[in-house]
């Protein structure tokens, strides 16, 4: 079976954050059951050029799939880029794109037409420059139905976000991300001393903001550590400034965008990821942080909660109050007690995440009649 993904970033793409690994991750775990033809832009959020053989040609990416890293930006050249593929379905990933998203609607032929919303129906992230997305959103929603098209959830939360837009009775799948699996990496702990690590990308959505804030209340030995590219650059500008008012015992190291197989060797030295996003379709980083042994905090606009009663993090309210006693808490523990917390992020993993579960979610998906 031929699928045709349509997503405007794909590896090496980094900005754009877990829809890359999310496609990546599928290709992956799907492969010898569906050829997939992924079609996505040349260039990386920012306007860079990405790194890549060719453009505006289909390269191969693996065994069972290709990439088209599309240069040419009119209608015309985009019909002639997927021509002669003949899909037996599309799978269009994301929501507010002309090329990627309206195009396909409007000018690609196939069996089945699945999008895949990726987050970008939850209310905080509509709140972001809402006018022009209700709009979008209007003019979005009979072409849907004109075309038939099915949804793709990951989990039951976003579902409901969709059908709130696109009616109760559309057509939707729930199924999960598949997620990077990392062996469990525990960290020695002393009481006292805790060393923080978050994963992401660099924007208002991520809350790096408000996990530096809460540190001004924390009086323990704690290192953190900032990985990912900035995305909004005068936020990473007011994280600097309040970087430079921390107390001694609060040290930061950001250490830039690093490749996701490089992630594993900053999980190994920490003690728990931090990441209190104000909306999260998945997580990625949150996932193989757990995998890791990584105690997590968070905040309850996950897909990840009962994390205290299963001894792997904490889902934090979203203020420094809330999130400094998130910290703390795990600051006071000592090797023992923290040992407990990273077997318990591990088992967690292992009750929420069945892999076979979701190939045969995917293969419904992307086999069953619309």
């Amino acid at each position: 079976m031929r699928i045709l993904v349509s997503t405007p970033w794909f590896e090496p793409a980094t900005l754009a954050g877990g829809p890359v690994r999310s496609i990546a991750n599928m290709i992956r775990e799907l492969a010898g059951m569906f050829d997939f033809y992924i079609f996505c832009d040349s260039k990386d959020v920012d306007g860079r050029q990405l790194v890549v053989s060719e453009t505006d040609r289909w390269l191969e990416y693996s065994k069972d799939s290709h990439v088209f890293y599309s240069c040419k930006k009119t209608i015309k050249k985009f019909k002639v880029s997927i021509r002669n593929l003949a899909p037996d379905c599309i799978y269009i990933v994301g929501v507010f794109s002309l090329r990627f998203t309206l195009w396909p609607l409007l000018f690609c032929s196939g069996k089945r037409v699945i999008l895949s919303p990726r987050g970008m129906l939850h209310p905080p992230a509509l709140e972001q420059k809402w006018f022009k997305k209700k709009i979008y959103l209007a003019v979005l929603k009979p072409i849907l139905k004109w075309r038939r098209v099915a949804f793709h959830a990951t989990d039951a939360a976003e579902a409901e976000y969709i059908r709130s837009y696109a009616g109760v009775k559309s057509k939707v799948f729930v199924v999960p991300n598949f997620p990077g699996m990392l062996e469990l990496m525990p960290a020695h702990k002393e009481s006292g001393k805790l060393k923080l690590i978050t994963v992401a990308l660099i924007g208002p959505m991520k809350n790096h903001h408000l996990v530096l804030k809460a540190l001004r209340q924390c009086k323990e030995e704690i290192e953190y550590i900032i990985c990912g590219p900035v995305y909004v650059r005068e936020y990473w500008q007011n994280c600097e400034e309040l970087i430079s008012q921390l107390p001694p015992n609060i040290k930061v190291n950001y250490v830039g965008s690093v490749p996701n197989e490089q992630v594993r060797y900053l999980l190994r030295d920490a003690h728990v990821f931090i990441c209190p996003s104000k909306s999260e379709n998945y997580g990625h980083a949150i996932v193989e942080a757990l995998s890791a042994g990584k105690p997590v905090i968070i905040s309850h606009n996950t897909p990840w909660h009962l994390l205290k009663e299963q001894r792997s993090g904490l889902n934090s309210d979203l203020n420094e109050a809330s999130l400094a006693n998130a910290i703390s808490f795990f600051a006071a523990m000592d090797n023992t007690v923290y040992s407990d917390w990273v077997n318990g992020a591990g088992d967690y993993v292992k009750r929420h995440v069945n892999m076979d579960s979701i190939r045969k979610g995917y293969n419904n998906m992307f086999s069953s009649d619309i």
